[in-house]
């Protein structure tokens, strides 16, 4: 059997290719740079929390905060890596690296491993390589060890685990070229960028605990560990909802994958009160922010 899953037909659209285009050249440039403005306010604001000296539920509230301000400046940094968060391709670059360094994530590593990857090849078994399945015989096969560790990804538990290993480590910092299969210098450089970021944000927080005779260890727990670790937690919960859906194929052919269309596919999961659908829209477009396509049409087209 070629695909992994039972097929799916091509996905009835509640929204016109040209509506979300439209809807993406109604970015515009004030509204963006206020939500970038608001979204790095939010991040600093609460990395600034934890260091003042307060009470500890005041450094968890801070913490907390950070981590919300990293996944709001993360989904920016996304629709700018698609090229919809600004017209300009410029502002995006700019924007999309700066949005990223909380998340320390490679904005070209991203590109190559989200756009191309996954948005060109979703589902495709050996190109989209996010929570790929296994077949019985390929479990299998798999040494004891990455047996246990493919459950302890897989159940709950192990959602920031598998994000943090499989993909931020191996995909979207100094990813090599057998990882991501190309080596470029500009996958370098933005990891460098990343780098710099990382270091000059644990020198701040080392900085401040030093001045204001805090601990030092604390600090670092909750101003930098502990909001990138919750980060990967929700990063690993959103990839797996969006690929591992009993309803979405996944294909080891590839003209069973085009045959399928399953490049256009998508799903609705639930949990309890939670609605996330994978990202159908954007499929049919990368090029359309989430906060750029009408209100309306979200439930049906997007996540």
């Amino acid at each position: 059997m070629e695909s992994l899953g039972p097929p799916q037909a091509p996905p009835a659209p509640t929204i016109s290719r040209k509506a979300l285009l439209l809807a993406f050249e109604k970015a515009g440039f004030v509204q963006p740079v206020l939500a970038f403005v608001l979204d790095l306010a939010i991040f600093l604001g609460g990395v600034a929390l934890v260091l003042v000296d307060a009470g500890l539920v005041w450094k968890i509230l801070g913490s907390l905060l950070a981590t919300a301000g990293i996944v709001r400046l993360f989904l920016i940094g996304h629709d700018a890596c698609h090229g919809a968060f600004f017209k300009s391709r410029l502002l995006n670059d700019i924007v999309g690296r700066i949005a990223f360094l909380p998340s320390m994530t490679a904005f070209s590593l991203w590109d190559v491993g989200h756009n191309v990857a996954h948005h060109g090849f979703n589902n495709l078994k050996g190109r989209d390589q996010v929570w790929a399945p296994f077949s019985k015989e390929e479990f299998d096969a798999l040494p004891r060890s990455r047996k246990v560790l493919e459950r302890i990804y897989r159940s709950g538990a192990g959602w920031g685990l598998y994000y943090f290993l499989e993909l931020w480590w191996k995909k979207l910092y100094f990813a090599t070229k057998r990882q991501i299969g190309a080596s470029r210098a500009k996958y370098h450089w933005d990891s460098a960028l990343v780098t710099v970021a990382m270091v000059a944000w644990i020198a701040v927080v080392v900085g401040v605990a030093l001045q204001t005779d805090q601990n030092v260890w604390l600090l670092l727990a909750l101003g930098v560990v502990l909001p990138f670790a919750l980060w990967n937690v929700v990063m690993g919960f959103v990839v797996f909802v969006h690929h591992t859906h009993p309803s979405i194929a996944w294909f080891q052919q590839r003209h069973e994958w085009q045959r399928y269309r399953a490049y256009l596919t998508a799903t609705v999961v639930r949990y309890r009160s939670l609605t996330a659908q994978h990202h159908g829209a954007q499929r049919a477009s990368p090029e359309s922010a989430y906060s750029h396509v009408p209100v309306a049409t979200r439930p049906a087209s997007f996540e």
